[in-house]
Formats: C-alpha cells, sequence, structure tokens
C-alpha cells in the first residue's frame, strides 16, 4: 500500500460510502433504511470485485514476467551454446472454435443438425543460433490436428493429440535432438483434467521428451497466438471451397489444410 495508484481504490470507495449514506440520510421512513443498507452491500461487493481484479492483474503480471525470463533463458543458451537446431521447445495449444460444415452451394437444408469437427493447434517456440548476424532467432511451427470419429474435446482427447504430436514432431529431423518442453495452455475446463495432468508426461516420455513444465495463462490475458494462425488457415480453407469443394467433415478439412500448405505448419 506504498503506492498512490493503489491506495486510490479503498479511499474511493470510503468516500462513495460516505456520499451515499449521507445523501439517502436525508429520506425519511424505513424504506430509506432499507435503501441504506441494500445500497451499502452494493458498494461493498463491488469494492471485493475490484479487490478480485487488482489481484487478477498482479498474478498476469507475475506470469508474464516468468514466462518472458522463460524464452530470454532459451535464447540466452541458444546463443552461448551456438544451437543451430532447438534443444528445448515451448508447445501453446488450443482448440479452435469447433469447424461447421460450409458448401460450395449451400442450400436450408443443410444449415440443420449440424455437428462441428474438432480443430487442436499446436505452436512450437524455439531459438536458433544464426552465425551471421551472432544472435538467436525465434522459429514458430504450428501443427493442426483434425480429429475424425470424435469431437470430444476432454482431458483423454488431449492427452492422445499430444502423444501423436509429440512422436509426430520429432520425426522431423530439425527437432531431433529436442530433449525438453514446456506446455502452455489456457484456462479452459478441459486443460484442467485429471486425466490429462496425469497422462502428458507419459505422452511426452513416449516420444523421448521430458516435460518440464505446464502453464496455463491467467484468464483475459489477451489472445492466444493460435488464434492468428486458425484465422489464416479459414482463409486457405475458404479458397479450397471457392474453388468448388465442399468441407463438410474431417478429412475435407484435412485436405483443405494440405492442398495449399500453410507455411509453417504440418497437420
Amino acid at each position: 500500500m506504498e503506492c498512490n495508484g493503489c491506495k486510490f481504490v479503498p479511499f474511493f470507495f470510503d468516500d462513495l460510502r460516505t456520499a451515499v449514506a449521507a445523501y439517502l440520510d436525508t429520506k425519511e421512513g424505513e424504506s430509506g433504511l432499507m435503501d441504506k443498507a441494500s445500497t451499502m452491500d452494493v458498494i461493498n461487493i463491488c469494492e471485493m470485485k475490484t479487490g478480485l481484479w487488482r489481484a487478477q492483474c498482479v498474478r498476469v503480471s507475475n506470469q508474464r514476467k516468468r514466462i518472458r525470463a522463460l524464452h530470454e533463458r532459451l535464447m540466452r543458451e541458444c546463443v552461448e551454446n551456438k544451437w543451430e537446431s532447438p534443444r528445448e521447445i515451448i508447445v501453446i495449444m488450443d482448440f479452435k472454435m469447433k469447424f461447421q460444415p460450409q458448401y460450395y452451394r449451400q442450400k436450408h437444408t443443410e444449415h440443420y443438425g449440424k455437428r462441428g469437427s474438432s480443430w487442436h493447434g499446436t505452436l512450437v517456440i524455439c531459438y536458433v543460433y544464426d552465425p551471421v548476424e551472432k544472435k538467436a532467432v525465434r522459429v514458430n511451427v504450428y501443427c493442426d490436428q483434425i480429429q475424425a470419429g470424435s469431437n470430444k474435446q476432454d482431458g483423454l482427447a488431449i492427452a492422445g493429440l499430444l502423444e501423436c504430436f509429440f512422436v509426430q514432431l520429432k520425426t522431423f529431423p530439425f527437432f531431433n535432438k529436442v530433449t525438453h518442453v514446456s506446455l502452455q495452455s489456457d484456462n479452459a475446463a478441459y486443460y484442467h483434467g485429471s486425466y490429462l495432468l496425469l497422462a502428458m508426461f507419459y505422452a511426452a516420455a513416449s516420444a523421448g521428451l521430458v516435460l518440464k513444465r505446464y502453464l496455463h495463462t491467467e484468464s483475459c490475458d489477451g489472445k492466444c497466438e493460435l488464434d492468428a494462425h486458425f484465422a489464416l488457415c479459414m482463409r486457405f480453407v475458404d479458397a479450397f471451397i471457392g474453388m468448388g469443394n465442399n468441407a463438410t467433415g474431417p478429412f475435407d478439412v484435412f485436405k483443405a489444410l494440405v492442398h495449399r500448405t500453410v507455411p509453417n505448419t504440418f497437420t
């Protein structure tokens, strides 16, 4: 409470209570007393909610510092060891809103009973050494996973998607020397599943990786970096549909994404 900005919040609510009480005291009768009590309750609740919001801002700030420190450490180790291929990666994962069937020519009957396809995305962040500039260069690689036969989004499904992703990632020569991974996601309920929290370590171990940490970013802490990638992918899907094709299910979405490869992406 050494900050004038922090001191202002309780000062404001105390001043508000005083002003409201003085105004309501001018009212006479039992109704005025009831109005005063209920109004003070509302002000107290608002002050409590403001305190919760301020605490959330502190958590977001601290979390951003830790994530930034993680990136700085990877950059520093990359320069010190002159790694031309990554040894440790950061993986951000998120679900896109379920893809709804789209047709080149739509009829009214096709708007009923739609069931979306589940689309899970991951972003791999790593750093490699640039011998010319003598600095670490960030590399982003995306992976789109389209689920066929099921559109569930729970801990069991995510654990299976993670295992598939890690195994496939290690097949690329560029990521062959990766040994450690940090995982990051938003605060969605399906990323808190007990099965996922247990199985993700085994999913990483199946590809010879060690899962060092799992981060849940705070609520309302900006949009995930994957959202821009999903928007780019939808442009490729729309272009595929514009060629006279339909995208009604997971296999059609997969065909659209591999028809003209999205930059720095495997599907």
